[in-house]
């Protein structure tokens, strides 16, 4: 059995975060999608960040060609923006704080979207699923500027055979 090889998870997600998304349902906003951490020399672009993959073994197999082990991650997935936020429809104002909340719910429910549709269509990349295990929102009130963030962990399962 050849080895297993895999496109990073954090690679692999962004991937189909920046081909699926829809910026129709985001206020025609389109965030800067990195494998990076927030990005405060973008604090006018909405952004959306995957970081920190974790992956446990949860079960190891034999077989008359060798042996393998069944890995589940998680990535973590952040949606930011700020009351420094662009407003789409009138380039040089800034958005408030209520839409500024508004655009950062519907990141959320965007990677939410994304993720459903392409449960299944992570074979491509050696991934057996995808899928949103939880979601949360985080305010941090020592900010200089007020973020607005929606965080998800996105859990992946794939299996990995030996060389």
């Amino acid at each position: 059995m050849p080895p297993t090889i895999i496109t990073d998870p954090k690679v692999a997600i962004t991937d189909i975060f920046q081909s699926d998304w829809d910026d129709t349902k985001t206020m025609n906003l389109t965030p800067h999608i990195t494998t990076g951490w927030w990005e405060e020399q973008r604090p006018t672009q909405p952004q959306v960040t995957a970081t920190d993959p974790v992956e446990v073994s949860r079960v190891r197999y034999i077989t008359g060609q060798g042996g393998g082990q069944v890995w589940d991650g998680q990535v973590t997935v952040n949606c930011w923006t700020t009351k420094n936020t662009l407003d789409a429809s009138v380039p040089a104002v800034k958005l408030d704080s209520a839409l500024a909340r508004k655009l950062v719910w519907l990141m959320r429910v965007e990677v939410d979207r994304i993720v459903m549709v392409n449960q299944s269509l992570m074979s491509s990349d050696g991934y057996q699923f995808i899928r949103v295990e939880s979601r949360m929102e985080i305010t941090d009130p020592s900010e200089p500027v007020t973020s607005f963030r929606q965080q998800l962990l996105v859990g992946y399962k794939w299996l990995e055979s030996p060389a």
